[in-house]
């Protein structure tokens, strides 16, 4: 395995409208740089693990998520390609919080990739 390394715009990066306390990523700017690499790989399906160092503010981590307008407004860590020949997973990305955010009923619960 080898490393990609490739900055994300900081203009792309977004305080979670919800709670404030984490970041909103877009998928966009992740999946170009995935997706620059798999088109130069000569492999025909794969999957890419995310490793990166969380930001810090106060020497505290602030947690992060994915979003992709276009798909859905749900945070996600992460993403099957368009073509559907890799897939990518973030592993610094989350916690997840899944069920209703504002109102009764239902649940919500996190997770970790």
């Amino acid at each position: 395995p080898r490393g990609i390394c490739a900055p994300i715009e900081t203009g792309d990066v977004k305080r979670d409208q919800v709670t404030g306390t984490s970041l909103t990523i877009p998928v966009q700017p992740v999946d170009k740089i995935i997706s620059e690499e798999f088109t130069k790989s000569s492999v025909s399906h794969t999957t890419y693990l995310i490793n990166t160092r969380r930001p810090k503010q106060n020497g505290k981590d602030i947690p992060y998520t994915h979003f992709s307008a276009a798909e859905s407004i749900c945070a996600t860590a992460m993403w099957l390609g368009e073509e559907k020949r890799y897939a990518w997973i973030d592993m610094g990305a989350g916690p997840i919080d899944f069920g209703p955010v504002i109102g009764d009923g239902g649940f919500s619960t996190a997770t970790r990739a």
